[in-house]
């Protein structure tokens, strides 16, 4: 990992630890377990198979940690699942993640559907 690396890493704890709030990593293979996550809420987009319908639009940055967050190495996008809240503060639900759209300086940025 570079200095630029543990830097914005490092930044990023300081995230989490003011905005983050907790979410819930469940891999096909192992345990679900919690972990603090930055959730960015977006409106909600149509999915083009379905005329007319909507679904919500979200994504989490967490760590690219085994312990902390989720590695990278391990993710399985086409299987793994996230429980995060439609709105802060509300129920876990379970949803797929689409696909890892950031990977830079220890933190992992996916889309979540």
């Amino acid at each position: 990992m570079s200095s630029f690396d543990r830097q914005y890493q490092s930044g990023f704890h300081a995230l989490l630890e003011h905005l983050g709030e907790e979410i819930e990593y469940r891999p096909e293979e192992g345990e679900p377990r919690p972990i603090r996550a930055v959730v960015e809420r977006d409106l909600p987009i149509g999915i083009p198979e379905i005329p007319r319908s909507m679904a919500p639009s979200t994504r989490v940055s967490v760590l690219d940690d085994e312990a902390l967050g989720i590695s990278r190495a391990a993710l399985n996008t086409a299987r793994d699942m996230i429980g995060v809240a439609t709105k802060a503060g509300g129920t876990l639900e379970g949803r797929a993640i689409g696909s890892v759209e950031v990977q830079a300086g220890g933190v992992l940025r996916l889309e979540v559907r």
